[in-house]
């Protein structure tokens, strides 16, 4: 799977079409946990979804010298 998303990217990347691939991060791994299929986890896991690619993106936006990213799809 992760392949297949690296192969699109790559191709839509050469199309000229700016792209932004998101993978969990160590913090994401860890409120997932082991067991993929332990609902009682969904909650953080997704919490911890929006916080860190909230910082993620605030981080990129600051470096581009973006202010704000509210609204974005």
């Amino acid at each position: 799977m992760a392949q297949r998303a690296l192969w699109e990217a790559a191709r839509l990347a050469a199309s000229g079409t700016s792209v932004r691939v998101f993978a969990p991060t160590g913090e994401d791994l860890a409120a997932m946990g082991t067991n993929l299929f332990d609902a009682s986890r969904r909650g953080t896991v997704f919490a911890t979804a929006v916080r860190t690619t909230t910082s993620l993106l605030t981080s990129e936006d600051q470096r581009a010298g973006r202010r704000d990213v509210t609204g974005v799809a």
